[in-house]
């Protein structure tokens, strides 16, 4: 869904009949490297389906997956409200043959970021916390947290904190954190060898090793991605008394009917969860996909959610399964959140 007010707010022109239109460019789709051709101008209206597949982009998801580059699609476009186009490409397993189905489970990685934001955002409405709060508030911790120093050369070279990191900061990775897998620095090999992210661990487990551990930098210096929303997870079960995939169940999932979606998969849904794929040759991506092993049925919440596109609002319109970023943030954000499968088509928000 594309709401008129959003496009407005990003000074973007209206054309006389209501419709909105931006301008575009070619753009690369950074997950995929699929480029999308477009024209220099784009009227949204609800032929964008009919577009989709005019501009080839159909094609050219169907040839990802004919060579490999990725093991199966499943595409969701919405506009107010209308499901436009839904299509499925490719297979949920190469090696059975099975093919993406509207009931696939896929795993959505860090898209269950914008799922925990969401969550800390009820409690926000609940009156548990200021977005200014202190981490060390909840977190007490995180009390003692130092900074590594500019340029220092050894983990214990560190100063005090200008001011603690705040909850605020959590949500846009500006506290100060690291996440241990993306960079080589001091502080995120030192994530690595204290197992801050131990799948098998506690979420409380996670902040007293986190609480260890410097800073990158000073709070609210720069962005980072970070193991922000992780604590942000922490915080849902300190301030509601609920484990954390017990909230999400309780007063998102359940009461919006999404049966497919949580942190684990049972016996009765194992056959619909969609393979995990890695590149054989990472320096070669034509060489194919190969299965990669992996245990999906634990029910130690992690780092990410499963869920289906057939998760839907009771009026069948709006798939609530998947949840994805938006150029203004979280979609209807409250109580009775919509998690809208919100396609991100770059030529239209000129977004990467």
């Amino acid at each position: 869904m594309i709401k008129t007010e959003v496009f407005n707010r990003l000074g973007q022109p209206k054309d006389p009949d209501g419709s909105l239109r931006t301008q575009g460019n070619c753009r690369t789709l950074t997950t995929t490297r699929l480029h999308i051709a477009c024209s220099e101008e784009i009227t949204i209206t609800k032929v964008l389906a009919e577009r989709l597949h005019a501009t080839g982009v159909a094609d050219e998801l169907t040839d990802l997956t004919k060579r490999e580059l990725l093991a199966g699609i499943a595409t969701v476009l919405l506009q107010d409200n209308e499901v436009v186009d839904e299509s499925f490409y490719g297979f949920s397993d190469i090696e059975s043959r099975t093919p993406v189905r509207r009931d696939t489970i896929h795993r959505i990685f860090s898209n269950t970021k914008i799922i925990t934001s969401v969550a800390m955002l009820m409690l926000y409405e609940d009156g548990k916390y200021q977005l200014d709060d202190p981490l060390v508030k909840y977190l007490p911790a995180l009390d003692n947290l130092k900074v590594l120093k500019t340029g220092a050369t050894d983990v214990n070279d560190t100063e005090a904190l200008a001011t603690p990191p705040t909850i605020r900061q959590a949500f846009t990775h500006t506290a100060g954190f690291s996440y241990g897998t993306f960079q080589e620095s001091l502080v995120d090999r030192l994530f690595m060898e204290t197992g801050v992210q131990d799948r098998n661990g506690t979420l409380e487990e996670m902040i007293d090793k986190l609480a260890g551990i410097p800073l990158a930098r000073q709070p609210g210096m720069r962005w980072q991605y970070s193991i922000a929303t992780d604590i942000l997870a922490r915080l849902v079960e300190v301030m509601s008394g609920d484990t954390f995939a017990d909230f999400l169940s309780t007063r998102l999932f359940q009461p919006l009917g999404m049966t497919d979606t949580g942190f684990h998969i049972n016996d009765d849904q194992v056959d619909r969860l969609a393979t995990l794929y890695a590149p054989v040759n990472m320096m070669d991506e034509s060489k194919g996909l190969k299965p990669m092993s992996g245990d999906r049925t634990r029910r130690v919440p992690g780092s990410e959610i499963t869920a289906t596109g057939n998760d839907r609002s009771d009026d069948g319109q709006s798939p609530r399964g998947w949840a994805h970023r938006t150029p203004t943030g979280w979609d209807d954000a409250g109580p009775y959140v919509r998690f809208r499968c919100r396609v991100e088509i770059i030529a239209l928000t000129g977004r990467t």
